[in-house]
């Protein structure tokens, strides 16, 4: 949570570091990794670029297959 509070605040932890920190505390914390794929959900849902989204966004909508791919190629077996 220092980590997190610090990058909040200014400080920049390199990715890998932040990822790694994050991965060991997800065993004592599991709601942080639930934080973590909602937060990165949400940043491809917002900022994707691509003509599939272009299609949704002008229908009104978000394109969340982005983040249903992202859990499916994460997590194997998942789609079960």
């Amino acid at each position: 949570m220092d980590v997190v509070l610090a990058n909040a605040t200014g400080k920049r932890t390199p990715c890998a570091a932040f990822t790694d920190q994050l991965s060991a505390a997800v065993q004592d914390f599991p709601f942080l990794g639930y934080l973590y794929f909602e937060v990165l959900s949400e940043y491809l849902m917002l900022h994707s670029a691509t003509a599939e989204t272009k299609t949704y966004a002008q229908a009104g909508e978000l394109n969340n297959r982005l983040y249903k791919r992202l859990a499916h190629t994460a997590v194997k077996g998942m789609e079960q």
